[in-house]
């Protein structure tokens, strides 16, 4: 940090910001100055953070808008963090917006369904979508989602802005989300019901490439001739889809799913980067995770960026990450090498009685054998789909010690502080699921994907539990192909100073975060 930093003298709130943010910890500090001093000098539009938990991004994005005295606009990839950050913004003059499913409609129910049936009242002053929209092109900070954000600016270059006005900042926090953001923006999907018959001479799954006879193009050309001339609004969007599909490149491959409905993905995301950033002149991606790895990945090579990562802000002591070897887990994988992994799940469990607990466990499947064969298995709160997640997650939030969350579903995007989760267990090392076939071509094409992915994984859940400095949770990793993450590459991958300690049996349990407020009930 430079001598003459202008933050020894400038606090949080003399920019506006809450009284939450009382003054500026180092990290936000030197995070700062580089923005406003360093980035941008070699002509840089990009600057990217790799900042820990419990660095303060939220502080540091809002702070920069203030200080820019540009437009701004914050994306998040998640609901519970949009919620989380208009909290920090609103004093600020904040604005949320964000799908019109999401607004009531006093005709239709949602403002979703009132624009497809041409609600009377869409676009007035009736309308509370129209109003959210005037209200955050009237706002100097905006708060909304990838996907708005992304759909709005591709159907109007100018949206969100008021002529004079526009977006001079666009901040992107969980930035390791590019990927799957850009890829759910570029795909196509087609329903079985507008195939017919038409997609059973195509091969379940396979890639656009030079041997492809182009069958889907010849198709979707076809179509889109057929309904160009419709006012019908479903039979638009399915034209616009179509023209889509004509104009794909061998970078897409497509894949049925059990409904018989197909979608298109594109396997390198890059091209689709400039429309995320639609021409605002500074862009700042943060994220806990964030690497060379997924700049390279999701960043065109003609765009340069200044690129800076920060050490952790807590004690590692605080969110040690354990390796306890057990069985290296595959598809080939056997019931006697899963009920290894179970059994050293149990033996973690049965030291850490006194506290709550989460088990990640990939995937459904493998949450099914958790509760097959350990003999805690009474102890725990699953979710067999995502639908059933949330009040999973109130009934483990409330629940006493002793209980286990079992899951698939809060590798990234949830917080779990003080006493609601004080030690994790990874059952499988969250390789990516190659049987999604725009995953197994990124795994074939591009260099370390794979132990990139489940890097990022890993380096997620770690934080969950750990939010504050008097925050002390434990991650357990018992696939032994987590050793990859321990070499040269695989730590490349990783945030600096994550380490995996391989331990020969579960150590100690840690003195528990809320000592003084012991629980007065027995589990059950």
């Amino acid at each position: 940090m430079a001598p003459d930093s202008i933050f020894d003298s400038l606090t949080p709130a003399d920019l506006g910001l809450p009284e939450k943010f009382s003054s500026y910890r180092l990290p936000q500090r030197e995070c700062l100055d580089w923005l406003l001093n360093d980035c941008g000098a070699s002509g840089a539009s990009v600057s990217a953070a790799c900042l820990p938990t419990g660095a303060g991004k939220t502080a540091i994005g809002l702070s920069l808008a203030k200080l820019l005295g540009v437009k701004a606009v914050y994306l998040v990839a998640t609901k519970a963090l949009q919620e989380q950050v208009l909290r920090d913004g609103f004093p600020m003059g904040m604005v949320d917006i964000r799908g019109r499913a999401n607004y009531k409609c006093p005709n239709y129910g949602n403002c979703d369904r009132g624009y497809e049936e041409k609600c009377s009242v869409s676009n007035t002053t009736g309308c509370d979508y129209t109003n959210a929209v005037e209200d955050a092109r009237d706002a100097d900070l905006i708060i909304t989602n990838y996907s708005y954000w992304l759909h709005a600016r591709k159907h109007n270059a100018k949206a969100l802005e008021r002529d004079g006005r526009p977006v001079g900042l666009l901040i992107c926090d969980e930035a390791h989300a590019l990927e799957s953001q850009l890829g759910n923006f570029a795909s196509v999907k087609l329903y079985a019901s507008e195939l017919g018959k038409s997609g059973a001479g195509f091969s379940r799954d396979g890639a656009m490439s030079e041997d492809d006879p182009e069958g889907w193009k010849k198709w979707a050309k076809e179509k889109y001739d057929k309904l160009f001339d419709s006012e019908d609004d479903d039979d638009k969007d399915l034209c616009a889809r179509c023209y889509r599909i004509t104009r794909m490149s061998g970078n897409f491959v497509w894949q049925f799913d059990d409904h018989g409905a197909v979608t298109f993905e594109p396997v390198r995301l890059s091209a689709y980067t400039k429309a995320l950033f639609s021409g605002v002149p500074r862009v700042l991606l943060m994220s806990a995770s964030l690497n060379e790895f997924v700049l390279r990945l999701t960043l065109p090579s003609d765009v340069p960026y200044d690129y800076r990562s920060w050490g952790a802000v807590f004690p590692p002591s605080n969110a040690p990450v354990y390796h306890i070897p057990t069985r290296k887990l595959s598809w080939r994988s056997t019931d006697e090498d899963y009920q290894a992994v179970i059994e050293a799940m149990d033996a973690i469990i049965d030291r850490r009685l006194d506290r709550k607990g989460i088990v990640h466990t990939v995937s459904y499947a493998r949450g099914q054998r958790a509760l097959q064969h350990s003999r805690h298995a009474g102890r725990f709160i699953w979710n067999s789909k995502g639908s059933e997640l949330a009040t999973c997650l109130e009934r483990f939030r409330a629940a006493d010690y002793g209980v286990i969350l079992v899951t698939p579903s809060v590798e990234e995007g949830f917080d779990f502080p003080e006493d609601q989760c004080e030690y994790q267990i990874v059952l499988k090392f969250p390789f990516p699921n190659e049987t999604q076939r725009v995953i197994k071509e990124r795994c074939a094409q591009i260099p370390g994907y794979r132990l990139h992915y489940a890097a990022q994984k890993v380096v997620q859940m770690r934080g969950r539990p750990v939010r504050s400095a008097t925050d002390r949770a434990e991650t357990f990793l018992l696939d032994n192909a987590c050793k990859q993450l321990c070499g040269p590459e695989g730590r490349s991958y990783c945030p600096p100073g994550f380490r995996i300690f391989t331990v020969a049996a579960v150590p100690p349990a840690p003195p528990r975060v809320n000592a003084t407020n012991q629980p007065t009930t027995k589990p059950t």
